[in-house]
């Protein structure tokens, strides 16, 4: 009988054992590391990584307006800030793998279809065996499109 005590002592240590094992591993693989890196200009990009996820991590585009985070995009992938022009570039796939501009307080423009092979880079938006979009042409895109 007490053979038969210890045992039934033992499996329930491991089942409560296994209980709390299983809880973490869940809670591990379904709950998002967040970071935020400063792209620059007050643009901020706050991303998310699963840890059961593969692939690009997508975040959400926003800024401190008046001491209130203000989002301005979500599903961004990459995000610069060009601040001879005052104009971040990021893409996103929200509705379509876009490459787009906001300069200053403009809405956001397209400015290429990332598709199509376009990137962003430190001296624009480029696409190989092309001329870069530079971040004066970025600015007056986004001018001409408001």
């Amino acid at each position: 009988m007490a053979i038969v005590k210890k045992l039934l002592m033992v499996l329930g240590v491991l089942a409560l054992v296994c209980v709390v094992v299983v809880g973490w591993l869940y809670h591990a693989l379904t709950q998002p590391h967040i970071w935020t890196e400063d792209v620059g200009g007050g643009w901020k990009l706050e991303q998310r990584r699963y840890a059961m996820s593969h692939g690009t991590n997508f975040g959400v585009l926003f800024r401190e307006v008046r001491g209130h985070r203000k989002d301005f995009d979500q599903f961004v992938y990459d995000a610069r800030f060009y601040p001879q022009v005052g104009c971040v570039v990021y893409g996103t796939t929200k509705h379509d793998v876009q490459i787009l501009a906001i300069c200053g307080s403009r809405r956001a423009t397209v400015i290429a279809d990332a598709r199509e092979g376009w990137d962003i880079g430190d001296e624009g938006v480029f696409r190989k065996g092309e001329p870069p979009i530079t971040p004066a042409h970025i600015r007056q895109l986004t001018q001409t499109a408001q």
